[in-house]
């Protein structure tokens, strides 16, 4: 006699569920003019490469706890022990709230792109649950899922306020601004004359690794006439507040 036994269903298994900025699409060049008869073809203009802040913290969350904004990329492995196809939902859920919120459910692909503009800034946990409903009947069907833990959503800009010039005979200025950031902290400044170059700045302290920093910094002497100073800032989730003053050097 030969005895044959089904193979009990058994439930999806995670390995692991990660968050990280989701990736930015690449710019479109900027199209290169055709050359005139008899002129020489024209050459693209080499991009400008940035300028790292001598005064600022690492600009990307190595920790899965974040900062993020904008756009998070949820990412995830997750196996079946019957090796049944699978799909998946994704909830997500703020630390102050109890019910888990639908972000996609019936996904293929082990990833989900979300807007975080759609939620206020705060700290929220990723549940991803699957099923292996495609390949069994809705009786038999099998869940497995997993939660993240609490990472912060920080979408709202830092500000820069009372943003003064005071010029000295020589023509330098002094320039003095308060800069804060309600959300996960500053970590970069920088000014720029008349449209130019971005230089960078530290606050009074000698580090932005804080809410709230004080500026007061020296610009070299400019020539007479009428110029704009403009001091940006950026929090850890690179979210960038600025502020503009006006001013004539006699």
């Amino acid at each position: 006699m030969i005895l044959s036994y089904a193979q009990s269903n058994r439930r999806p298994v995670f390995s692991q569920v990660q968050i990280q900025s989701a990736p930015k699409p690449p710019r479109r060049p900027m199209p290169t003019p055709a050359p005139q008869p008899g002129q020489m073809g024209l050459q693209p203009p080499m991009p400008a490469q940035p300028t790292p802040s001598r005064a600022s913290k690492a600009q990307a969350p190595l920790s899965p706890r974040g900062p993020f904004a904008e756009t998070i990329r949820i990412s995830w492995q997750a196996t079946d022990p019957n090796k049944d196809d699978l799909v998946y939902a994704v909830y997500f859920r703020g630390e102050d709230e109890k019910t888990w919120k639908k972000l996609q459910d019936k996904l293929n692909a082990a990833y989900y792109d979300w807007d975080t503009h759609a939620v206020p800034d705060g700290l929220y946990r990723i549940r991803v649950v699957a099923s292996d409903a495609p390949t069994n009947p809705p009786a038999e069907a099998e869940e497995g899922e997993k939660t993240t833990e609490a990472f912060l959503v920080d979408n709202t800009p830092p500000t820069v306020a009372g943003l003064a010039v005071r010029i000295a005979k020589d023509k330098s200025l002094a320039v003095t601004a308060q800069c804060s950031d309600a959300g996960s902290g500053l970590a970069e400044g920088e000014y720029a004359i008349d449209g130019g170059e971005w230089t960078s700045l530290a606050p009074v302290d000698g580090l932005f690794d804080s809410q709230g920093e004080a500026l007061d910094f020296k610009v070299p002497a400019l020539e007479k006439g009428e110029h704009t100073l403009v001091v940006r800032v950026r929090d850890q989730a690179e979210n960038s507040g600025a502020a503009k003053v006006v001013f004539t050097v006699e």
